[in-house]
């Protein structure tokens, strides 16, 4: 059993994050560019001073929500590994907790796309242009 709980969180805590790497943004459309690839090209796409304050002030506030949603997933991770573990499972219980979690995973979800769109707005059609010519 313990190693279904621990099975059960790593699935929980760590395949979400996934979708929000690099490696794992095959979701996102290619016209929304991440924060890493817009840094990596930054000399070519020569950011204005104001650009970059504001992909600094985006940045600064994705990462706060990404730190309480994830605290909040491993949270809620840990409360279902709780659940599971007993003799007998509360199904209403482990519902409520699923739910839960998907909740918090759509709300993240939700905060990266409108971070991506946020950074894309900031670019000119020639800044979009260089970083469309780089993707993969």
């Amino acid at each position: 059993m313990k190693y279904f709980t621990v099975f059960t969180l790593f699935l929980l805590i760590f395949i979400p994050n996934l979708c929000f790497s690099e490696t794992g943004n095959k979701e996102f459309p290619d016209t929304l560019y991440t924060l890493d690839k817009i840094m990596n090209l930054s000399g070519q796409l020569q950011l204005t001073g104001e650009q970059k304050k504001k992909i600094e002030s985006l940045s600064i506030q994705y990462n706060n929500d990404s730190i309480y949603l994830n605290g909040k997933l491993e949270n809620l991770s840990k409360r279902f590994a709780e659940i599971i573990d007993n003799n007998k499972v509360n199904r209403i219980e482990a519902s409520v907790v699923l739910d839960e979690i998907n909740s918090v995973e759509k709300i993240y979800k939700e905060k990266t796309i409108l971070f991506l769109i946020d950074l894309k707005n900031l670019l000119t059609e020639d800044q979009q242009k260089i970083l469309s010519d780089h993707t993969n």
